[in-house]
């Protein structure tokens, strides 16, 4: 699965990219699938928190969702300590 999350905002303000492949089982993408239906930009003006910019590409289907502290699912937390693990 390809990914791209762009997080943004925060006390500092600094923006952080991460981008690339990562292997996920069926399970998991078919969760991730669906936590990027929920996806809440109404909120995403919290003094000082941070916006997640998420786009997901599994085959030829991309996603793209925008969430914040507060509305990322699970399923989307899990990916970005999978990448930040990846990174490292």
């Amino acid at each position: 699965m390809k990914y791209k999350i762009v997080v943004e905002g925060g006390f500092t303000g600094i923006t952080r990219k991460y981008e690339g492949e990562i292997s996920v089982s069926e399970l998991e993408t078919s969760t991730l699938i669906d936590a990027m239906g929920h996806g809440d930009d109404s909120q995403l003006n919290i003094p000082d928190g941070q916006a997640y910019q998420v786009f997901l590409q599994e085959d030829a289907q991309k996603y793209q969702a925008v969430f914040n502290e507060k509305s990322m699912p699970e399923a989307i937390r899990r990916l970005m300590a999978k990448v930040k693990q990846k990174k490292q």
